[in-house]
């Protein structure tokens, strides 16, 4: 199933990621400035997050030390980093491979405009096969919400605890803001309400069920759906406008058939 973005503002600043039209275009229209954009089936992604931080000074310094080529991402940290022929960093201790990304990490806070990795959870601790690499992922955190188009900080690491570590590769979508910069104000029925709408299928609040929670997620029946609906608060990165909450929600509909992501 093919997936395009729109991300729009309101008062949230909503992000919608919306998936495959279910029949002939579709007109969204965007608040907070954005144009209408028509819809249909094979659109490719749209991310209509704006602007760009630049790096610093200090930034550029700590990765020419590491010999790195590296990328920036829209955040203003680093997209890629590797050193062709060589490792980012070697003899790093650690009792594990999770362990050892940390300190990695931890080293090179300011590279990635973090003031600590205490908001960085593992998500995936991943053993390469046949080798004795490992990619840890983490996944940055805002309080209780994890991030959501973006966020995730991926090192690839070499060696054992008897040994030492290398860092061979990092990539990262991490921003450098260290807490939210809105409080929400939609409920996840209001949210999943509005996401419906977005796409053609507006539902009124009596239509909704009480949501159930499961998983981090609110669940809710919809007359005339076959399937339960979905919708969780996540924190989603801007580069200016600040970390946003803003509602995961999933409409799916197997009659029709049809399924939309919206963020």
């Amino acid at each position: 199933m093919s997936r395009r973005t729109l991300v729009l503002t309101s008062i949230l600043l909503s992000f919608l990621m919306i998936g495959p039209a279910s029949s002939g275009p579709e007109s969204v229209s965007g608040v907070g400035g954005f144009a209408s954009i028509a819809q249909g089936p094979g659109i490719d992604d749209i991310d209509a997050r704006e602007g760009r931080v630049s790096p610093s000074e200090e930034q550029i310094a700590i990765a020419d030390s590491l010999g790195a080529n590296v990328r920036w991402n829209d955040f203003g940290t680093p997209q890629s980093l590797i050193k062709y022929g060589g490792y980012l960093a070697t003899g790093l201790a650690g009792s594990d491979a999770e362990t050892a990304a940390r300190n990695f990490i931890d080293d090179n806070k300011a590279l990635f405009r973090l003031g600590s990795t205490s908001d960085l959870e593992v998500k995936s601790s991943s053993r390469l096969e046949g080798s004795d690499g490992y990619a840890v992922t983490f996944n940055q955190s805002f309080g209780d919400l994890k991030t959501a188009e973006g966020g995730l900080l991926i090192v690839g690491v070499e060696g054992a605890a008897d040994r030492g570590w290398r860092v061979a590769s990092v990539s990262s979508g991490v921003t450098g803001d260290s807490s939210l910069a809105a409080e929400p104000r939609l409920s996840a029925t209001e949210a999943w309400a509005r996401a419906a709408a977005n796409v053609g299928r507006t539902t009124d609040a009596s239509a909704i069920g009480t949501p159930k929670e499961d998983r981090g997620w609110s669940v809710f029946a919809v007359e005339d759906y076959s399937q339960p609906q979905r919708a969780r608060l996540v924190a989603v990165p801007t580069p200016l406008g600040g970390v946003r909450p803003a509602y995961e929600t999933l409409l799916v509909d197997s009659s029709a058939p049809t399924a939309f992501q919206h963020f």
